[in-house]
């Protein structure tokens, strides 16, 4: 099986290190003009050559591909390292690096221990598959909807290096006899199985021996992989947590941005080519801190050794204050309402600049609220809070989310961080329990690892509800869910809070982001959407994202890149939710003229299908169709 590269080398002669990236979007097209590019010149120019590995069965490598994060992608990456050791541009030191399945990739082949992988620096990657599709044992929604309705476009789609002999149009062949959509297959494993182990870096850390730089944002779609893998790793390693959402420190929002490329030559640097960069000296983690002044700040340790721990309890009326509940029996229920959940932003996978959190209190309008009142001076969450949740449903499934928010004088409330927990697996995920209706159980809700400052006069907010969409499904039966606070039930909220350094740590040392570098235009317009629709009528809501890319491969070669998605959820009908995604991509001046892959996806939490049609100067080349069983 051969594999397709792309190598940036320096402009003079010799042995360098060599640092290789491993996705499944395209050396030649989609990946690489939105903006691998400059990161291969800033690490050519640098003195490393830079390696672009198209994975099997994608953009112009052989094979088809059948299912995402499988153990060969992993092993071929483990080939690849070991033959880029050998070649005469290679000084036998190889790093590696990536962003999203580029972080996942840098990660999972490093568990495969390449004797010749020295270090890594994955950047809002994660290491388990079930995040990514199942976080708290419930089924990802639009954003995962999305992902597996580009990437079924991107897998079928020919290559863009044409080769004189013909290759190229063997491996698409291939590929389009053997390809499959991505979306079925991962909805189906809903417990931590053998599929989902064969994908997930977790159950393999102790074969990381490379150093590892770990970056990513308290606002990703992983916000908890980089704490889990810090922990994890027993070599070298250092993290750094910025506010963004999914994409790269250099442009993710909200900013302030940093130069990530900085932070990466000073690592290879020094583990790649013995310079002594100073960065083993810094502490190992820095934090940006969220909210009003927010700052950077180091940090030795992951949660923090000084941190207070503080319980809030839940009381009746809306309270939450730091003294148990006395009460004998005391309770609150709501009606399941599938529609709760657009304020928390847009989970989107491909970096849009659209999508933080917006004002929580429409959500919050339609959840149990619980709030303290004004907190009497600045105090800063960094850590996890864990709520100790006691609740019934009158349904035989179920599924609990919470968001801490932090409440301002004017009433507008910020959402600090979330959490949700499938009833079904309330003891963990690697299986499925019965949820007996109206039995009371205790629910450990883990939420996100946050670092927040809320303001002195400002209150926190605790809001608790069953959906959470459109990033995850809602359960599909309607339910009265009871959330319990009582001597006996002591339902409450444990929120980590930091007092100040003594003595403070050194300022980390960021540098902010250049100029662009002097590189061909790649992108000649980008218009990203996301707007929410409230039908109080019918009683839905439906949420509209997607964009509208147009890429410049070549002077004579462009790619049009158009997603649209489409989510609608019912107050009335739970069960009457469902995601509708279409995705284009129209390249002009392919080798064979204009070609056309279009992909239509419509899914519920039971069923789904998905088509593809490629059309070659208009005329229809391809058609497949595919059901969820």
């Amino acid at each position: 099986m051969n594999l397709a590269a792309n190598l940036y080398l320096p402009d003079v002669p010799g042995k360098f290190p060599a640092v290789m990236t491993y996705y499944p979007y395209h050396k030649d097209d989609v990946i690489a003009k939105a903006f691998i590019l400059e990161e291969a010149f800033e690490l050519a120019q640098r003195g490393y050559v830079y390696v672009f590995l198209d994975i099997r069965g994608t953009g112009g490598s052989e094979g088809a591909q059948t299912e995402a994060f499988r153990l060969q992608q992993w092993e071929d990456g483990y080939d690849a390292i070991e033959w880029i050791s050998q070649q005469s541009w290679c000084d036998s030191n190889v790093g590696m690096c990536g962003i999203s399945y580029g972080g996942y990739s840098s990660i999972n082949v490093a568990a495969q221990s390449p004797p010749h992988l020295k270090a890594i620096v994955p950047i809002d990657g994660d290491v388990t598959l079930s995040s990514w599709t199942h976080p708290g044992g419930v089924m990802r929604c639009l954003g995962l909807n999305m992902w597996c309705c580009m990437m079924t476009g991107m897998n079928f789609m020919p290559p863009l290096y044409t080769d004189e002999e013909g290759r190229w149009l063997e491996v698409w062949n291939y590929r389009l006899q053997h390809s499959k959509e991505w979306l079925f297959s991962l909805y189906e494993h809903p417990t931590e199985d053998a599929f989902m182990r064969e994908g997930a870096a977790l159950f393999r850390l102790d074969k990381i021996k490379a150093a590892t730089y770990i970056i990513g944002g308290f606002r990703d779609i992983f916000p908890e992989g980089p704490f889990v893998l810090y922990n994890g790793i027993k070599v070298p390693k250092k993290l750094l947590m910025g506010p963004w959402k999914h994409g790269l420190p250099n442009s993710a929002v909200p900013g302030p941005n940093i130069d990530y490329f900085n932070e990466m030559i000073k690592w290879f640097d020094y583990w790649l080519k013995g310079i002594d960069t100073g960065i083993m000296d810094e502490p190992p983690i820095t934090i940006r801190v969220q909210g009003t002044n927010s700052k950077w700040r180091c940090e030795k340790e992951w949660p923090i050794a000084r941190r207070k721990e503080t319980a809030f309890y839940l009381h009746p009326e809306g309270v939450l204050e730091s003294k148990p509940c006395e009460g004998k029996g005391e309770s609150d229920s709501f009606n399941h309402n599938a529609t709760v959940g657009t304020a928390r932003g847009l989970e989107d996978p491909f970096s849009l600049p659209t999508g933080l959190p917006l004002d929580q209190r429409d959500d919050e309008a339609l959840s149990l609220t619980y709030t303290t009142q004004p907190l009497p001076e600045d105090m800063e969450i960094t850590g996890a809070p864990i709520l100790k949740l006691f609740a019934s449903t009158s349904a035989d499934l179920g599924v609990f989310v919470a968001k801490l928010n932090d409440v301002a004088p004017d009433g507008s409330s910020a959402a600090i961080t979330y959490g949700c927990l499938n009833v079904a697996q309330r003891e963990s995920r690697e299986k499925i329990l019965p949820v007996k209706p109206g039995e009371v159980y205790e629910l450990p809700i883990k939420l996100y690892d946050t670092s927040y400052l809320v303001k002195a006069g400002h209150r926190l907010r605790l809001a608790i509800a069953s959906s959470d969409f459109p990033f995850i499904w809602p359960t599909p039966k309607a339910a009265v869910n009871t959330v319990y606070h009582s001597q006996k039930y002591p339902g409450r909220i444990v929120i980590p809070f930091i007092p100040e350094q003594k003595p403070p740590l050194p300022k980390p040392m960021l540098h902010e982001v250049p100029p662009p570098t002097h590189l061909p235009p790649t992108i000649e317009y980008s218009k990203p959407y996301w707007h929410i629709e409230r039908d109080p009528v019918a009683s839905t809501v439906t949420v509209y994202t997607g964009l509208e890319d147009k890429l410049i491969i070549s002077p004579t070669t462009t790619i049009e890149w158009i997603l649209h998605a489409k989510a609608v959820a019912s107050a009335i009908d739970p069960a009457d939710a469902r995601v509708i995604t279409e995705t284009n991509f129209n390249i002009e001046g392919h080798k064979l003229g204009t070609v056309n892959i279009k992909v239509n996806t419509t899914t519920t939490s039971k069923t789904g299908h998905a088509t593809i049609n490629i059309t070659v100067n208009g005329l229809l080349a391809f058609s497949k169709r595919w059901s969820r069983p």
